[in-house]
Parts: C-alpha cells; structure tokens; sequence
C-alpha cells in the first residue's frame, strides 16, 4: 500500500495539501537549497547536520527508484564557508553557487545551460533573502526559524510556500523535507529496505552518485564565475 495513504503523514501535512505538492514534484528536476538556515541555524560559519545528509541520500535514491535518474541537488548561498564546500564535494552534489546576492541568477544560469525552466525547481528556504527565487517556482518549502513569527504569517498569506517545516534549520528540516516528500511519492519504505540491505539497486544508485562532478560558480557582479573546487 502507497505511504500516501498512512494517517501519520496527514498529520505533517494536511491531505488537500499533500495531493497538490505530490503533483507539483512530478514535474521537479532539481532541488535548490539556501545553506545558512536550512542545513544550520542561522549561525555563520558552522557545520552541518549528518541526518540531513542522509535524508538528501534517500531522496536521490528514491527518485532513481522511479525514475533511474537522480535530482540534480544544489546549494545557492550568499557566503564562502568551507563547510559548504566540504558537504558538496563530499556527497557529490551537482552545482554550488557562492557569494551569491542576487539568486535569480542561478535560475538564469539552469534556463539557458540546462534548459531547466524555474517551473521544474523545488526551493527550499528561510528568509527575506531567498524570495527573489521563491516568487518564480511554483514549489518552495520554508524552513521554521526562530524569531520570524510575523515573516512566515506573511508568506503563508501571500501563499509563498507549499510546507513549512515542524525542525528548524540545522536540527533535522531538510531531513523532514527529504522524507515527507519520499512519503508522498509512495517510496519511503523501498527506499529504507534498499538502504538496509545495500541491495544491487543500492549499489547501481550509488556508483551513479559517486560519478558525478561537483560544479561551483561565484558571482562577479552580474555574473556566475567557475571556480576549481
């Protein structure tokens, strides 16, 4: 039986919500992720969070599951923290955008090298700072802060995100994400049996994973420059 239909995930998200994020992610083909904020708290400079990383890990190999293709994972952030650059490498993410004060460009940047138009994007966000991007998906997640009651008031009134998360950044929201949204695809627990038993398809996924290169660009005023990581 499809996980969507479990009582426990209409408790994360209430059921005419679930179905039309479900038919939102059919069309994502990349998950564009704020680092400061999401993967931590808010605090510059710091690590982060390893039950985030695996929840990134399961939900590549979920989408491999259905659709032998893996998201394309990126992170857009306005600072230069090494930490980033270590998840990044680490864990094989396809693109990390620098110093980036204007997000829209890497937007721009997917429409005219990857011909990925902002439709197929997934956001996910915590603040002021990301809205230049969120006000152009049609799927954005925002991620619980403390201290911005009336900052997400707005954006449930103007209907700027899709969920908001129960964790806050750096205490477990992108892992919550990952598995609300394997939930809604119906995947979670082929994808929990693969992992556990490093079944062939597990193997295939990953040797996949560990193949693909790292992509980095800062922003030099207008535009996204590549930089050697």
């Amino acid at each position: 039986m499809s996980f969507i239909n479990n009582k426990f995930l209409f408790k994360m998200i209430p059921r005419k919500d679930a179905k039309i994020l479900r038919e939102k992610l059919k069309k994502i083909k990349i998950f564009l992720f704020d680092f400061d904020g999401v993967f931590t708290n808010g605090e510059q400079g710091i690590g982060f969070n390893e039950r985030d990383v695996m929840g990134i890990n399961m939900l590549r190999l979920g989408y491999y599951l259905v659709s032998k293709r893996l998201p394309i994972i990126c992170i857009t952030t306005g600072e230069k923290n090494d930490s980033i650059v270590k998840l990044v490498k680490r864990e094989h993410f396809e693109y990390l955008f620098l110093g980036i004060k204007d997000k829209k460009l890497t937007l721009n940047f997917f429409e005219k090298k990857i011909s990925i138009k902002p439709s197929q994007i997934a956001v996910v966000y915590d603040d002021v700072n990301d809205l230049s991007v969120v006000e152009k998906v049609d799927l954005k997640i925002l991620v619980n802060q403390s201290g911005t009651p009336i900052f997400k008031e707005l954006m449930k009134r103007q209907k700027k995100y899709d969920y908001l998360t129960y964790e806050k950044g750096g205490e477990g929201a992108v892992r919550e994400i990952c598995e609300l949204i394997l939930g809604l695809l119906g995947i979670y627990s082929d994808c929990i049996k693969h992992r556990q038993n490093y079944s062939k398809i597990y193997k295939k996924y990953w040797a996949i994973r560990n193949d693909l290169t790292s992509l980095c660009y800062l922003q030099r005023a207008n535009r996204l420059q590549k930089l050697i990581i």
